[in-house]
């Protein structure tokens, strides 16, 4: 089925909830042990202007502290560039609760075009 960008954009999660009309469908087996990041996230969080600052004073062979990469940790708090990246683990697992198979899908298919037409309809 074609569907244009703008429908898509309209089915997007809403806050934290999955929109109840839309199935999420994947034949790959589910992980094992799935990434508490994605290398997307982690390129989000590296790309944050303390990140790069910490990430040059070792490429040039400093030992910054630590702390000097809380301002990432205070912005995922509040920044909306970052609030994918908060609640990525959360939003995955979700997702994967509501995935289904393919196969799954069809059986179910299978069962209600099995099931005798209602009378009185």
């Amino acid at each position: 089925m074609r569907i244009a960008g703008a429908a898509l954009r309209r089915l997007k999660p809403h806050g934290r909830t999955l929109p109840e009309q839309v199935i999420y469908c994947c034949s790959a087996p589910p992980e094992a042990q799935p990434q508490l990041l994605a290398a997307a996230t982690k390129a989000v969080l590296l790309a944050e202007p303390a990140s790069l600052a910490f990430a040059l004073q070792l490429a040039q062979g400093a030992r910054p502290p630590n702390a000097d990469l809380a301002p990432v940790w205070e912005a995922l708090t509040h920044a909306p560039r970052l609030r994918a990246a908060l609640h990525q683990y959360d939003t995955a697992r979700a997702v994967r609760e509501a995935m289904l198979h393919p196969d799954d899908l069809l059986e179910a298919v299978a069962r209600v075009l099995a099931q005798p037409a209602r009378r009185g309809m």
